[in-house]
């Protein structure tokens, strides 16, 4: 702090504040230039926009005036701008820029107005803050519609997607016609939108002089440079600790939970159980991709999986992800065959599929589920890849469960994004248009890919092995989304959280590849444009669609979910980063996400511990998620859902106040 204070004694005076235009002043029009990629000049940024107090320590509690939802917050007015309350280890990467807020993006004001401001970098996020004279104003005016909704705008670094660059043009006269564009200038303005990731609305368009932000957009670059030893998280981790308040140690799981608590749940510990937890993997010499953990039949010796794993795609050998605790059916997952087009086989590989039907006598077939679509993995098997084949694995039955690839995600969400904004401005909703982006589609396959596997065990007591091509991301979505449906547990907020935990990270999803955040400096770690994908996303939209068709059946509710999609691209912790577990063991400390997300407004308030069993998944009744993607500024938009869950919550917290009172 006492760093932060001198970097801000030594600012510049604070900007003559401009103003909204006068009553009848002409806007200026916009012609769009060039829209800079994540992977150009100012981006392989991505950037959501705001710090929620939840991730301030509670020593360092947020300045007075929290909106409701926990993101924007108000700041009281001051001389010097500046982004308040800074994290411990935070610090500022440069001198603010002027930047004149306008009107009508995502961050809640109205349309036509502005405010002059400043914009800041440091080292975890970009802010943009009211000037002292602005932000008073904004305190100060009546009415429910002020000028601009919170003087202060923030977004972490990896959270920005993209920006927008427009020139100004000719201007309207008011009587029709137009006036000349303004003067050549030493260093003229443009607009800038700023994009957060997976969001259709810009979270802040400001006016800007072209060269100061050439200069601000290459330090916001220089403070996302890759690799593990600049990690704002461990920093601040280290800030923390130096204080005496809270450090951070590696670990997947939340607290009071471990992959063996897991197993012993169910059922793996009983000396007559089919599995077995083997730890051959602990210096993740057998997978590089897998947890150290491993469960798998007992009648399958260690060397056995070892020589087994070298017929599977990245080492990914099938093992056991889920087992009903009360039977005998279960859920393994694994990465495609080496089979190639000369039909290659494995007796260890075939032999391991074998032992894992004979865990279940029930079940007279193993069903093998291949997310992909069939051509897909026909072309695989062109590479040296592919799938299983009937005549080689005996007692097994395929099925393709047709999800397409990250390539094809990647394009749908854009397709999606693009429609919303443009119904946005237009103030209308049109679910063909939104339809013909295939967002929707894709969500309903990955469902009906789950809802087929909960079939399966449930109706049938058959067991399933599931896998695309890697292992690491259509198969997370239909495993855990499975067993979401199959099993209670993991509908609690502590549940959720282990299985995130055991399907996404400790097997190995990429997070820091598909949503452009760190990764440590070795071969193939990094993003890029080609490897990003909403994988993640799509899952948890998946579970929102989830919560939305069984209101009581979830433990936590939709500003939850929003929260984790927040830190998937905040990097302010250490549980979403790197993109294995093997990574992450690697990290120094850092603050685990979860305890984050254990604030009493993220609870659901309808929860029926016990009301579901199993959920039965209508696949048909998808609908867009339009409080997450129209969010702009903030966590999620404040539509009828939200603001209902948010005011229930407050009034069981003040239910509870009165209840200890008593």
């Amino acid at each position: 702090h006492d760093d932060a204070a001198k970097s801000l004694q030594a600012l510049p005076p604070d900007a003559t504040p401009l103003g909204p235009p006068r009553t009848g002043a002409p806007t200026p029009s916009r012609a769009p230039s060039v829209v800079v990629p994540a992977a150009a000049t100012v981006v392989g940024v991505t950037d959501p926009l705001s710090l929620p107090a939840a991730s301030s320590p509670a020593a360092h509690p947020p300045p007075p005036l929290t909106p409701p939802n926990g993101g924007l917050r108000m700041v009281p007015p001051r001389e010097h701008p500046a982004p308040t309350g800074l994290l411990p280890g935070e610090r500022m990467a440069a001198a603010p820029i002027s930047a004149l807020q306008l009107g009508g993006a995502g961050d809640g004001t109205a349309a036509g107005t502005r405010c002059a401001g400043r914009l800041f970098v440091t080292s975890f996020r970009m802010v943009w803050e009211a000037s002292s004279t602005a932000a008073a104003a904004a305190a100060a005016s009546p009415g429910d519609d002020p000028p601009l909704s919170w003087p202060l705008v923030s977004l972490p670094l990896y959270s920005i997607d993209r920006f927008t660059k427009y020139h100004q043009t000719a201007r309207s006269n008011g009587r029709g016609g137009s006036e000349p564009p303004p003067p050549p200038a030493a260093d003229p303005e443009i607009e800038v939108e700023v994009y957060p990731k997976y969001g259709a609305l810009p979270a802040l368009r400001v006016l800007v002089a072209a060269a100061a932000f050439g200069r601000f957009s290459a330090v916001v670059r220089e403070s996302r440079a890759p690799g593990f030893d600049r990690l704002f998280a461990a920093t601040h981790a280290a800030a923390l600790a130096r204080a005496g308040e809270r450090g951070g140690a590696f670990c997947d799981y939340p607290p009071g939970t471990s992959p063996e608590a897991e197993f012993h749940r169910q059922g793996l510990n009983n000396p007559l159980s089919n599995w077995r937890v083997t730890a051959l993997n602990r210096e993740y010499g057998l997978c590089a991709t897998y947890p150290r953990l491993l469960a798998v039949p007992r009648a399958v010796t260690d060397e056995a999986l070892s020589r087994a794993a070298a017929f599977r795609s990245g080492r990914r050998l099938p093992v056991l992800c889920w087992k009903d605790a009360f039977g005998v059916a279960s859920i393994c997952r694994c990465s495609q065959p080496l089979v190639g087009v000369a039909n290659k086989r494995s007796a260890d590989d075939e032999a391991l599929l074998r032992a894992i039907g004979e865990t279940n006598p029930i079940g007279d077939t193993l069903h093998i589920l291949d997310c992909r679509p069939k051509l897909n993995a026909e072309v695989n098997q062109v590479k040296g890849k592919g799938y299983e084949h009937a005549s080689n694995y005996a007692a097994t039955r395929l099925t393709f469960m047709n999800i397409e690839n990250i390539h094809a995600m990647r394009s749908s969400l854009k397709a999606f994004l693009a429609v919303l904004k443009k119904q946005a401005a237009a103030g209308e909703t049109s679910m063909p248009e939104l339809e013909k982006s295939g967002w929707l589609e894709h969500l309903r396959m990955v469902l009906r890919a789950a809802l087929h596997a909960a079939r399966l065990l449930e109706h049938d007591r058959a067991s399933v092995v599931v896998h695309c091509s890697d292992g690491w991301d259509r198969t997370s979505q239909v495993t855990a989304l499975a067993q979401l449906a199959l099993d209670p547990t993991f509908r609690t907020r502590r549940g959720f959280e282990t299985l995130v935990a055991k399907e996404w990270l400790s097997f190995g999803h990429q997070f820091a590849k598909r949503c452009g955040t760190i990764a440590p400096l070795e071969r193939g770690a990094q993003s890029s444009e080609e490897q990003s994908s909403p994988v993640f996303l799509q899952y948890v939209d998946c579970v929102h669609q989830l919560c939305e068709q069984f209101p009581s059946a979830f433990e936590f509710n939709s500003l939850y979910l929003a929260e984790l999609l927040h830190h998937l691209t905040s990097c302010l912790h250490g549980t979403l980063l790197g993109n294995c577990e093997r990574q992450r063991a690697d990290l120094p400390p850092t603050l685990p996400l979860w305890p984050a997300l254990s604030e009493p407004r993220f609870v659901n308030q309808s929860y029926a511990p016990g009301a579901h069993t199993t959920l039965h998944i209508d696949p048909g009744a998808v609908r867009p998620w339009t409080a997450y993607y129209c969010r702009g500024a903030e966590r999620i938009k404040m539509e009828q859902l939200p603001l209902l869950e948010t005011r229930c919550s407050q009034l069981a917290d003040e239910t509870e106040r009165l209840r200890r009172r008593l």
